[in-house]
């Protein structure tokens, strides 16, 4: 499995944002649909392109995320849509 590297992550997650599908990124930037849909979801849900140590997460719960308003944004980066 190759790692996908965290710039690709964001421009991905850029060009979603702007209106392209996630297939079409997926495409665009040639790794798997399913990788696409996975990094938008995660920067939907909890603001973050970063890679999730799998190892952490099936031996400790993982802490919920911060509330909307107290956690710092990537300029980078859109602003996620608030739920």
């Amino acid at each position: 499995m190759m790692t996908i590297s965290a710039d690709l992550r964001i421009q991905l997650v850029r060009k979603v944002a702007s209106g392209m599908s996630r297939r079409q990124a997926a495409a665009h930037f040639d790794v798997s649909p399913s990788s696409a849909v996975r990094f938008a979801w995660r920067y939907e849900d909890e603001g973050t392109v970063a890679v999730d140590c799998q190892w952490e997460s099936l031996h400790q719960t993982r802490p919920k995320p911060p509330t909307p308003g107290t956690m710092p944004t990537d300029p980078g980066l859109p602003n996620r849509p608030e739920s």
